[in-house]
């Protein structure tokens, strides 16, 4: 890192953009996980 770097902070409407994102990309990362491992779930569920 070079000393640029380290006097660089987010912003917090960066920090809470990049925060949703991964929260969407981790629920459909479960989701598609979680249909691997039980894919009748659905059925169960209804």
């Amino acid at each position: 890192m070079c000393k640029a770097d380290d006097d660089t902070f987010a912003s917090d409407e960066d920090v809470l953009r990049i925060s949703k994102r991964l929260i969407r990309q981790n629920k459909e990362a479960y989701e598609v996980l979680a249909k691997q491992v039980n894919p009748h779930q659905n059925r169960i569920d209804t």
